[in-house]
């Protein structure tokens, strides 16, 4: 072989080799956009069949610092920020309970959350002083949570079993989104958008 056919060979296998980086690149990007897509329709659909609504709210619900009663609907109606993001929290899922260091530090990361929206987390559990030792002493959180009593406010709205779709977003009483700020940027971006327009 000579030289000038090596080279010639070299440079070949260069152009194959860039060629095959280039569809391999292309149809990557093709199948993220195709999943990424698949995901939006499936969000845009539970968005649809949620917004407009309004949440049926437990009689019996219970600040977990004070024991006292608490009259949600009331306390929404005369909050003066113009949303109100309600959060289910299942007690008994130990999961969900260290979910919330995820809320601690994405209140600090975006303070405009707090600043524009009243954060209510509706949390069950059949042992209240176990819930209480779960979330203010293991989790150290500093959020004021409503004791479900009843257990009653997952099934009477039916909510999803899907952690990201456990958060409602309302304004006037209806729903305008869901979606849990605390399952990724997705859901984060969506927000910032509706309570910055």
């Amino acid at each position: 072989m000579t030289k000038n056919s090596a080279y010639t060979l070299m440079f070949a296998i260069s152009i194959l080799g860039s060629f095959i980086l280039i569809v391999s690149t292309l149809s990557k990007n093709e199948f993220v956009t195709a999943e990424q897509q698949k995901y939006e329709d499936a969000h845009t659909k539970i968005q649809e069949a949620w917004k407009g609504k309004s949440l049926q709210l437990p009689t019996e619900l219970y600040n977990t610092m004070t024991n006292e009663k608490v009259d949600l609907l009331s306390k929404i109606q005369n909050s003066k920020k113009k949303y109100t993001l309600i959060s289910y929290l299942d007690g008994e899922c130990s999961s969900c309970v260290h979910d919330l260091k995820k809320w601690e530090a994405l209140v600090k990361k975006h303070p405009t959350f707090e600043e524009k929206l009243d954060i209510e987390f509706l949390i069950t559990s059949g042992d209240i002083e176990l819930l209480k030792y779960q979330v203010y002493d293991q989790a150290k959180s500093s959020f004021i949570f409503l004791w479900d009593k009843s257990n009653t406010f997952k099934p009477i709205n039916k909510i999803s079993d899907l952690k990201a779709y456990q958060t409602f977003l309302i304004k006037d009483n209806k729903i305008v989104f869901v979606g849990s700020p605390i399952r990724g940027e997705f859901y984060i971006e969506k927000l910032q958008e509706v309570i910055t327009n």
